[in-house]
């Protein structure tokens, strides 16, 4: 049997037990924890803290009566042990092959395990038990560190920062090396970093799988993984989808190196996440389910439910599925509708409307309401008109069966809970509606279809990035041609369609019914009190509420984003009776229209992992060819150069320092981070500079603290003059937002 196809398989408990090649549970989910093969063929396995061994056939050897709370790998017959809190050796069978007498047991080498007896004689331990006191001659710093040996084989870390494999003489075993390793061996295979992102895999004896790289890590399930790896063009441009993604080339690779599916998919996860038992994928032409088995299903693209986070092939469409040669007949090349998107400069705004409706990591949903108002359908949903929300609404995901005239299907992405509220707020809003979304007063939305069926008129309402209707007036776009372009936004009429459809064949959901729901409900969306259309410029409009829910609630948690007509910022000064200002915004720090942007960089400045590789990408090779004349950069300096590709000036460079505890200095070189770019940008003429959220990613700087530190030493800096301009905080993530603007509000910040 071969052990590395064994896969452990939990219970809903949390118990661990084995799932062999075939499928079948050959080891009931009994344990707390089940460990990797040994080099003799056990399989440790855990529960509570003791620990017992079993076979290949999957019968207990080691008993977990014998009370080991500690039990090492097996190498000639032997494995370190823990008893009683003193260690000894073992044999295969749990018998003492040694006394329990020793305070260490060091792992083993070439001469025999390194030990320290309980009286403080340190010595040489062999594998029969037979010690021998004398200094011991383990060599001294050849590596930083050695991990545990697998057949002899070892990973181990050298004084170059390099990961390469080692016999137990400690001598090389072949000629790679890696820039970083995933600490876990899983089916005998080692997660491997070629670059700090660059990923692959490798055996346990350190040779790859496959010599590609790719740009995310490769996690395998019963022997497959999926792979990705950007796809650029011959002039080393990164290649985008029309959703403005990145476009990947994804395919399914076996653990032997071979793949079962060629990467030609730009979409590829599982269909049922649940039940794992097929991959969803999807290319310019079609929709596919792949199968462990090798097998693939064509499906057309108006069968896939996007209603959900992932795009998947319902289970009620399954058998929808085509041969490959009605496929190719159906298939009919968009070449000409991409031609035609560059040649009348709608690249700019559909991009940003595609990546609105058609993104795959953050969808679009679909909210609701339902309202009996009398209303002018075919003067005020006319397809193709910008209406703007005016209030505060109330939406949700629950209703079911419509009980009113009409319908409003939202899609969008901008949303937030009352639920999220009421914790925001410290339980101001008490006891939140079931499944409530707010709706900000400042959403812009797109008529995008009108659609009557069984007496119901539904009003598709799609949702438009901030900035977006200014952004086409300034390109002198018709926003009614829009809806011809992109399959994301071909299918949306026809899902909303189906969803009414679908909808009317379910129940009412209960509290549709209610008086309070349907009073919160009532007003259309777009339209006034008086039912008349609301203006569309922020300044015509009163400061509103909705049902007892101030606007600042939202205002002060999103809503400040870029207007990319005007190419600047909406400044939002939170500084008082000065000039100054510090903006937080939450967005793509890549898109920014300031003079420079400020990169989280590593020591090298060659590039690596969240915003260093973002910035990389989109600034193209010239970047990281300019990077290499740099030689580096130490922690907490900062270091400048063109931007190139970038919207932007130039890039600053600074490099901040990894979280260790706060005691070792990581304050004052995370304030000298910001104090030197703030300096560097002055000498340079810099008038507005944006920061990211530096050391708080992969480098595990506590949020609040580096928030604190950031808006510190940004104040202090231009309190003393060494900076004269503004200072936007571009944050990734909402609860990065969130974190500065309660530093901001809370705190009175004056220069």
């Amino acid at each position: 049997m071969n052990k590395t196809r064994f896969v452990i398989v939990y219970n809903d408990a949390g118990q661990a037990g084995l799932q062999d090649e075939n499928g079948q549970l050959v080891v009931p989910c009994q344990y707390d924890k089940i460990l990797d093969y040994d080099d003799d063929g056990y399989i440790r396995v855990l529960k509570g803290d003791v620990y017992g061994t079993l076979n290949w056939n999957c019968q207990e050897v080691i008993p977990h009566s014998i009370g080991l709370t500690h039990l090492g790998v097996f190498y000639k017959g032997t494995a370190r042990a823990v008893k009683n809190g003193l260690w000894g050796l073992v044999d295969e069978k749990g018998a003492e092959a040694s006394d329990f007498c020793f305070q260490e047991i060091k792992a083993h080498r070439k001469w025999g395990y390194d030990a320290i007896r309980k009286d403080g004689v340190t010595g040489i331990l062999a594998e029969d038990g037979t010690f021998t006191p004398g200094k011991i001659k383990t060599p001294k710093n050849k590596y930083q560190s050695v991990r545990v040996f697998h057949n002899d084989v070892a990973p181990a870390y050298t004084w170059q920062n390099k990961w390469i494999f080692v016999d137990r003489y400690l001598n090389r075993v072949n000629d790679y090396e890696y820039y970083g390793m995933d600490p876990v061996l899983r089916h005998g295979i080692y997660n491997i970093f070629w670059a700090p992102s660059s990923f692959g895999a490798a055996f346990y004896d350190g040779k790859p799988i496959i010599e590609e790289q790719y740009d995310y890590p490769l996690h395998f399930e019963n022997g497959l993984t999926i792979t990705q790896k950007k796809h650029w063009d011959k002039e080393g441009k990164e290649v985008l989808l029309a959703n403005g993604q990145p476009q990947y080339d994804m395919g399914i690779l076996k653990d032997t190196g071979e793949y079962l599916f060629k990467p030609v998919y730009y979409e590829l996860h599982w269909n049922d996440y649940e039940t794992k038992d097929c991959w969803y994928a999807e290319d310019r032409k079609s929709a596919y389910l792949l199968f462990p088995d090798g097998t693939r299903h064509v499906y057309d693209k108006r069968w896939v439910d996007r209603t959900k986070f992932r795009p998947s092939i319902p289970a009620k469409n399954r058998d929808k599925y085509m041969s490959e040669r009605e496929l190719e007949a159906r298939y009919v090349p968009q070449e000409i509708c991409s031609k035609a998107i560059y040649q009348f400069s709608l690249e700019r705004v559909l991009c940003q409307l595609s990546c609105w409706t058609g993104s795959s990591y953050d969808p679009l949903h679909f909210y609701y309401r339902d309202t009996d108002a009398p209303i002018q359908v075919k003067k005020q949903y006319k397809i193709g008109t910008i209406l703007r929300c005016g209030s505060m609404m109330a939406v949700t995901q629950s209703l079911l069966r419509p009980v009113h005239k009409y319908r409003f299907l939202i899609a969008t992405r901008k949303v937030i809970e009352t639920k999220s509220l009421s914790e925001m707020h410290r339980g101001k809003y008490q006891n939140p509606d079931a499944d409530a979304y707010v709706l900000h007063k400042n959403s812009f939305f797109l008529v995008y279809d009108v659609y009557t069926y069984a007496g119901i008129t539904q009003i598709v309402l799609l949702q438009l990035p901030c900035g977006f209707t200014k952004l086409a007036q300034t390109e002198g776009i018709n926003l009614k041609k829009l809806k011809a372009y992109g399959p994301d936004m071909e299918n949306l009429k026809q899902y909303a369609r189906w969803d009414l459809q679908n909808k009317l064949s379910e129940k009412v959901h209960g509290y549709s019914l209610s008086e309070n729901w349907e009073k919160k409900m009532y007003r259309p969306v777009g339209l006034t009190d008086e039912l008349k259309p609301v203006p569309l410029e922020k300044e015509a409009m009163a400061d509103e509420t909705c049902y007892g829910d101030p606007d600042y609630i939202l205002d002060t948690y999103y809503d400040i984003c870029m207007d990319d007509c005007e190419n600047v910022w909406r400044r939002e000064s939170f500084m008082k009776d000065t000039h100054k200002t510090i903006q937080v915004v939450l967005g793509d720090i890549t898109r920014l229209h300031v003079d420079a942007i400020v990169n989280a960089a590593n020591t090298s400045l060659l590039g690596g992992g969240g915003v260093d590789g973002a910035i990389h990408r989109a600034a193209g090779k010239q970047l990281l060819e300019a990077c290499k004349k740099l030689n580096g950069c130490a922690v907490g300096e900062s270091k400048m150069t063109d931007a190139y590709q970038l919207p932007c000036k130039k890039i600053i460079h600074t490099v901040g320092p990894v979280w260790k505890g706060g005691n070792q200095g990581e304050p004052e070189l995370l304030a000298r981070c910001y104090e030197m770019a703030l300096q560097l940008a002055e000498e340079h003429g810099v008038s507005s500079i944006a920061f990211p959220c530096i050391s708080t990613g992969v480098y595990h700087y506590p949020k609040q603290e580096a928030a604190q530190v950031a808006l510190t030493t940004i104040h202090n800096t231009i309190k003393e003059g060494c900076y004269k301009g503004d200072v936007v905080l571009c944050c990734f993530q909402e609860e990065d937002a969130a974190v500065y603007k309660e530093l901001l509000t809370s705190r009175t910040w004056s220069f």
